[in-house]
């Protein structure tokens, strides 16, 4: 079974949402066993891989270069998650 390509990425935040899924450890190792993180500029290099099934994106969208970045995101992603209030409300930017 192909493991489904998974992608962070974030904008306007703190880090803090991606900081705790980093922190998870042990608890974490099941879930990353089953995906492929391609893309996770937190704990990894930052790639920019062409395709990925799955899209996390923390943080706000707060300038035109925030939205051409989601925009190309978002054609490169299957399916796009927001995660963290932040992407999701606006959180302290908003």
């Amino acid at each position: 079974m192909k493991k489904p390509k998974v992608a962070f990425f974030d904008f306007a935040c703190c880090e803090g949402c991606q900081l705790q899924v980093a922190n998870m450890g042990e608890a974490a190792l099941d879930v990353l066993g089953a995906i492929d993180v391609v893309e996770w500029r937190e704990v990894m290099s930052e790639k920019w891989n062409k395709k990925f099934d799955i899209a996390i994106v923390e943080g706000s969208i707060t300038d035109p270069h925030a939205v051409k970045r989601i925009r190309k995101i978002r054609s490169s992603a299957k399916i796009v998650i927001a995660y963290g209030s932040c992407a999701t409300i606006g959180g302290v930017n908003g």
